[in-house]
């Protein structure tokens, strides 16, 4: 019989590997390799793509067999399921967990979405497409900053393979994806230039003046209600707050959050909040914005392996990176669907869970500290630059780009609406320097610090160029 441990036996021979150097390899123990040769157990999804790599061999040869006669109707999802989903599609007997456009709920609900030209979320996809600062995502890094690199990712794709990873899961967990895609494209809108660094950095010089926190996901809903106000539905607001998903959980079930008030009070909450834990565990109200949160977690870690490659890291070969995500992200997505179909929550099996856990330390060995070492000397600059804006906003020095870059954009172009609460000029002072920093791209703050402080930029602190 031709099954997948007669496979993994015949192909671990031709190579030349005992059972126990197969599993060092794959991080098992020998023990487990002889269960799945003689048929006591198979691999898990997530083994599969690396078993096939170290096996020469490809995915479909190691799950479907030469002859391919007990091919499955999937190769991510079980046949099981498949035909319960099918079925259940074709009655339309499925429970319905999407939620309902009707029941969007705004900050200004008489000033509601025209219905008959299109649906409430899709509405909402629109104006945060337009939104000015959607433009300043193309300039903010991803994970690798000061690199002339085109192939690296930059935060306009990130935002799109979160959208594509979230609307896959919940089409077929039949959620609603213009809810989903609405989140999904605005949800890191409020990032600061050179990523999570930049975020950490403003964070602490914030804190130290004011006692209270930045965070990129909550400056993201105050971009959208505050500085350009559309009157975005709460479950989107609350999905972008809720996307921070850095430790992987088995399950997550939606928040309860009945009123737009009660949104407003948590946010601020997050501000205040001394141990800065509640804007990094805001949890969403939604099946929806909970897809998008463990989409996002999947597509940077998976994504900045690929980066680590175009960057040159030896750790990552180009080649077999892409190969190895393409097949991690399908099996994570199964998974997620599997695991959370016509269920209140939105979860992950444990060997996923495992398989996230492993990646992030990887990750953070692998990627994120050589990154951070590009960036050396970022804190000092920062600190300059926001001493040097915040003194010319008290000051008046209406010279200062603060005021001409930032402040006449807000109030200026954008200003018929700008800031619900009043005039933004008479916003804190701190809340409108965080705001203009956050908002600027990596090569803007970059121009700008050169500008006021000439020949301060440490020489460490500069661009590797396509040809160095």
């Amino acid at each position: 019989m031709d099954q997948i441990g007669d496979r993994i036996k015949e192909k671990r021979k031709e190579i030349g590997l005992t059972q126990t150097e197969l599993g060092e390899k794959l991080g098992v123990t020998d023990r487990a390799v002889s269960k799945w040769e003689t048929g006591e157990s198979e691999p898990g999804v997530l083994t599969l793509a690396k078993l096939a790599s170290v096996l020469e061999v490809s995915l479909d040869y190691l799950v479907l067999g030469k002859d391919g006669k007990s091919r499955p109707k999937s190769l991510y999802l079980s046949d099981a399921f498949v035909n319960k989903w099918d079925q259940e599609n074709r009655e339309g007997s499925y429970r319905r967990l999407a939620f309902p456009n009707e029941q969007a709920l705004r900050r200004f609900p008489d000033r509601s979405t025209d219905r008959s030209l299109m649906d409430p979320f899709v509405w909402d996809v629109q104006k945060i497409q337009w939104c000015p600062y959607y433009n300043r995502y193309s300039g903010k890094t991803q994970v690798f900053a000061l690199f002339e690199n085109d192939d690296l990712t930059r935060r306009d794709i990130h935002v799109q393979h979160v959208a594509q990873i979230a609307k896959i899961i919940g089409r077929r967990l039949h959620l609603n994806e213009d809810l989903i895609e609405a989140i999904a494209l605005a949800h890191d809108m409020g990032h600061t230039p050179f990523g999570h660094a930049g975020e950490r950095i403003l964070d602490k010089i914030y804190f130290e003046k004011t006692g209270r926190h930045f965070n990129h996901n909550i400056q993201s809903v105050r971009i959208l209600t505050e500085l350009f106000p559309n009157n975005i539905s709460m479950q989107v607001l609350d999905g972008i707050a809720g996307h921070n998903g850095e430790e992987p959980l088995e399950k997550i079930y939606p928040a309860k959050r009945p009123t737009y008030d009660k949104f407003l009070s948590e946010i601020e909450d997050c501000y205040t909040d001394k141990e800065n834990k509640k804007a990094r565990t805001f949890i969403a109200s939604t099946l929806e914005g909970l897809v998008v949160r463990y989409s996002d977690v999947i597509a940077y870690l998976i994504s900045d392996r690929l980066d680590a490659a175009y960057a040159g890291l030896r750790s990552f070969d180009i080649s077999a990176t892409r190969k190895d995500n393409s097949a991690a992200i399908s099996r994570l997505e199964a998974d997620i669907i599997e695991t959370s179909y016509g269920q209140d929550y939105i979860g992950l099996g444990k060997e996923s869970i495992r398989y996230l856990q492993t990646a992030m330390q990887e990750n953070m060995e692998h990627i994120y500290l050589k990154a951070n070492d590009k960036v050396r000397g970022l804190d000092e600059m920062m600190r300059l630059l926001y001493d040097r804006l915040l003194s010319d906003l008290l000051s008046g020095n209406t010279s200062s780009k603060i005021f001409t870059h930032h402040i006449k954009y807000i109030t200026g172009m954008h200003g018929s609406k700008a800031l619900l609460t009043g005039d933004y000029t008479k916003t804190e002072p701190n809340q409108i320097v965080v705001d203009y920093i956050a908002s600027m791209t990596d090569r803007y703050f970059i121009h700008l610090f050169d500008l006021l402080f000439p020949g301060k930029r440490p020489q460490s602190f500069a661009y590797t160029g396509y040809f160095d």
